[in-house]
Formats: C-alpha cells, sequence, structure tokens
C-alpha cells in the first residue's frame, strides 16, 4: 500500500495522481492539501502531513512524495523509517520568478531551491517528469552549492545523480477521442489556440505581441483563450487583449466542462508555444494530441520531447509570425505517436515495476 503526500492538489499535480490511482495496480492513499498558497505549502506541507502521520500511524509500505514536499522535515518529524519516493513536476533552480516577487526582491529564492535539494537527499529515490527537470535541477544543485561562502562540497550531493530518473508523465487521453469529429479540422481562416495557465511563466505578453502583430497587418485569424486565471499571479496584458483582438475572439477565459476544453482543441489549428517554463508541457500535449499544429521555441522540455520534429520549432518571434502567416499544415503523425506513448495505458506497467521496487 502507497501513502501519496500531496500539498498542492491542484493543477499538473492533481492530473498526474489522479491518473495514477486510476490506472495503477497498486493500492494508493492521498493525503493532500488545496492548491493556493504555494510557498507556504513548501514550508508548512511537511508539518500538516507529519502531525497526521504521528496521529493515525498508517500501514502503508511506501511514501510517494511530491516536490512541494519538504521531505527532510516530514521524514523528521514523523520518524517515519518507510522508504519515500519524490515525484519532481517542476523544481525551484528553473522556476521563472516574476521580478516583482518579494523573495526576489529580498533575495529569499534560494530558499526553495534548498528545500527541493533537500527533499532530493532525503529520498529514496527520485524521479522527474522529464529529462529537461531532471538535468536543470541537478545543474541547479551545483550551481547553489558553489554560491555558498564555505563548507559548500558534499559527497551526498555527488552521488545524488545516482538516484535520480526520468519517469515521463503520465497522460489519460481517451476521454479526447469521443469529441472528435472531421468536419472541425483545418479551416481556411486558421483558430489559435491558447489553452495555458494565465500566468507569467506561460510568456503571454510574447503571444500576444504575435497576434497583434497579425491582426496589424490584416492576417485573418480565430482566437480562443482558454485556462486557469489566478488574482495572485495574474498578467495585466490579459486585459489589454480582450479589448484589441476582441474581433478575433471566439472564447475567452476558462470553460465549464472537459467537453468544452476538448471540443475547442479539436477545432483549434495552431498552437503556438511561448513559454519560458514548461517541464513536461500537459497542455501542449493535449493540444497536439487533438491535432492542432504546435509552434515550438527551441527551450524547456520541447526538444526532448518532440525533436524528432524540426519543423515544429521556431527559432526567434519574427520568425514564428512568418509561420503562422505561411501556414500550413505540417505532417503530425510522428508527434501524436510520441503523446500517445505518454498514455497512462502505455506507461502504467512501466510506473508499478519501479514503485513496487521501494514499497
Amino acid at each position: 500500500k502507497i501513502l501519496a503526500l500531496e500539498p498542492f492538489y491542484g493543477g499538473a499535480h492533481k492530473q498526474w495522481l489522479d491518473g495514477f490511482i486510476r490506472f495503477s495496480s497498486h493500492e494508493i492513499e492521498v493525503w493532500s492539501l488545496p492548491d493556493c498558497f504555494w510557498k507556504w505549502r513548501m514550508h508548512g506541507g511537511a508539518l500538516s502531513f507529519a502531525e497526521r502521520f504521528l496521529e493515525t500511524r498508517p500501514k502503508i509500505e511506501l511514501i510517494l512524495a511530491s516536490d512541494f514536499l519538504d521531505v527532510a522535515t516530514f521524514k523528521a518529524l514523523s520518524k517515519t523509517q518507510i522508504p519515500i519516493v519524490t515525484y519532481f513536476h517542476e523544481n525551484q533552480f528553473e522556476y521563472h520568478w516574476s521580478s516583482q516577487d518579494r523573495d526576489v526582491l529580498k533575495k529569499r529564492e534560494s530558499h526553495y531551491q534548498f528545500i527541493n535539494f533537500t527533499s532530493a537527499l532525503s529520498s529514496d529515490w527520485v524521479f522527474f517528469n522529464s529529462d529537461f527537470n531532471r538535468n536543470s535541477f541537478l545543474t541547479g544543485v551545483k550551481k547553489l552549492l558553489k554560491s555558498m561562502p564555505d563548507n559548500n562540497t558534499f559527497q551526498m550531493a555527488e552521488s545524488l545523480p545516482q538516484k535520480c530518473s526520468t519517469l515521463h508523465l503520465g497522460l489519460d487521453l481517451r476521454p479526447f477521442d469521443q469529441y472528435f469529429h472531421p468536419s472541425s479540422q483545418h479551416s481556411s481562416c486558421p483558430l489559435i489556440l491558447w489553452n495555458h495557465r494565465w500566468e507569467n511563466d506561460k510568456n503571454p505578453d510574447e503571444f500576444f505581441q504575435v497576434l497583434e502583430h497579425l491582426s496589424a497587418n490584416q492576417f485573418s485569424f480565430s482566437l480562443v483563450v482558454l485556462g486557469q486565471s489566478s488574482q495572485q499571479m495574474y498578467p495585466k496584458v490579459f486585459d489589454r487583449i480582450k479589448e484589441s483582438l476582441k474581433k478575433h475572439l471566439l472564447q475567452w477565459g476558462q470553460v465549464q466542462s472537459f467537453e468544452e476544453y476538448a471540443n475547442w482543441l479539436w477545432k483549434a489549428d495552431i498552437a503556438p508555444i511561448t513559454s519560458l517554463q514548461d517541464f513536461f508541457g500537459i497542455a501542449v500535449a493535449e493540444a497536439a494530441y487533438c491535432h492542432c499544429q504546435l509552434y515550438l521555441p527551441k527551450r524547456n522540455s520541447y526538444l526532448e520531447l518532440y525533436g524528432h520534429c524540426p519543423q515544429a520549432f521556431y527559432k526567434n518571434k519574427e520568425d514564428l509570425i512568418s509561420k503562422i502567416k505561411r501556414w500550413k499544415a505540417y505532417d503530425q503523425e510522428s508527434i501524436k505517436q510520441k503523446i500517445i506513448s505518454f498514455a497512462w495505458e502505455n506507461q502504467i506497467e512501466v510506473y508499478d515495476q519501479e514503485i513496487a521496487r521501494w514499497g
């Protein structure tokens, strides 16, 4: 039996954990906290779970933590000897901080990196959702320790790569299939899609600069803007765009059902991706699975996952504008097959075997 500890139960974290539970042959119990106040979750989540652990003494063989848990603190306070495996959806070394974040202004952002570092040290094994995530984490650890004034070489840190591996994210893709209909594909006026969180790390400024340029040059397109917005991290560009691109808009804001979301993805023709940070990219994979043509920057996890399809990449903003203007469908079959390989049906056996090594 596995106890999953998720201090930030929402978004990609929830989607992954729910999928693992649904497809796995293991018995999994979930302890979770709401997906808000992420910094407090990284500090306080360990205390909440340790207190509950001491009160209930659950009969389990393995603990599965996420990277938002301070594993070192949890392990110390709970006094557990049960093996702990941690799954990193992201890492704080590659996190795209806002220049106005109070922790950046007070030069405290490295504290969250150190929590990730000691969590990995305290875990029996560490999985990452992509090679990009794993490599940037290990590189970040070296840079962090090098920046410290003294006593900054540790054998534990040197041996850390030996207990880290990549276990690509599992995706639940079948629910999209029932909403496919051929008539939704490739209209003469392309439908452009945004299906990401409304946050600065997804780089909405560049995305909408491209579309405003296209609009000003009389390029004909329609626009669907989906995704969840947050009052705490809301980029002001969305306020301007709602007016400046009003004539192109077919949908603005998060939809109320999965059916609506899936229908828009199948209808969309182009998904220009401008994200500054993506450790795997569920939204990107879902769009491509629904035959939406990707245009990707050469960064994040994209080269690792889609590098076999060079037509999908652009060099810079000007190149992206040019590709959209000259839009024509390229062969996406290799991309779709790659995404299908991440489906839970194709990954769960590997997941269960990897997890079973520790439980």
